[in-house]
């Protein structure tokens, strides 16, 4: 993707910060926005869409999480987590994440549920809009 949008083959394109940082640092691409609420820490000089005339709120999260299978035991949920907390608590692993665009967050198995859940609403009103359907 960002080969033809730097060639011009394509005009824009709608990525993840990680896909695009490399492209961004290289000065290749020129970002209009950022679909965020508020500005990214790692490119902070990028507007939000709402601060470049879009809508309102516009947001598109990209987020990764580790999930085990329903029944799992609350103590080993919050062992695994605790072990992730660890993890993302050491700053060469920060930083090695920060390169690939990402922002590394610590939550709770409770707010990674809302989290899903919140995304499951969005998306799902988003599909209902466009008259979207999965059936062929």
């Amino acid at each position: 993707m960002f080969g033809s949008l730097v060639t011009g083959d394509v005009n824009w394109a709608l990525a993840t910060a990680g896909s695009a940082s490399t492209f961004l640092q290289s000065g290749n691409i020129m970002p209009l926005a950022i679909a965020q609420k508020k500005r990214s820490p790692l490119f902070p000089n990028i507007p939000t869409v709402e601060e470049a005339g879009g809508p309102a709120g516009y947001e598109v999260l990209t987020w990764l999480a580790i999930l085990a299978p329903r029944g799992t035991p609350p103590a080993t949920i919050k062992r695994i987590n605790g072990g992730l907390a660890d993890v993302l608590s050491d700053s060469k692993i920060q930083e090695h994440l920060r390169q690939f665009g990402f922002v590394p967050e610590q939550t709770t198995a409770e707010q990674l549920a809302g989290i899903i859940d919140e995304a499951i609403k969005t998306n799902a009103a988003l599909v209902k809009l466009i008259g979207a359907s999965a059936s062929q």
